[in-house]
């Protein structure tokens, strides 16, 4: 890990401080909205991930990971509701 942090971290910044910063943006809605349609949305990020993990960088998904997105779609439009 410290040989890929020497070489990549730029990377790792700009990564980290992503992940800083959409953190605090999920505290601030968190404060100024009901937290149901907060949490919602905050539950996309995983369905996103399986999809674009699958598309763009050819991982392996199997069918379980799909349906536990989906699981979590309808859970988030539950909550949004």
């Amino acid at each position: 890990m410290v040989s890929v942090l020497t070489h990549r971290w730029r990377t790792a910044f700009v990564g980290g401080g992503a992940t800083l910063g959409a953190y605090l943006l999920v505290l601030i809605a968190a404060r100024s909205d009901p937290l149901a349609p907060v949490a919602a949305l905050r539950e996309t990020s995983t369905i996103l991930a399986v999809f674009v993990g699958a598309r763009l960088l050819n991982e392996s998904v199997e069918r379980r990971m799909y349906g536990a997105a989906a699981l979590a779609a309808a859970g988030a439009v539950t909550l949004a509701l």
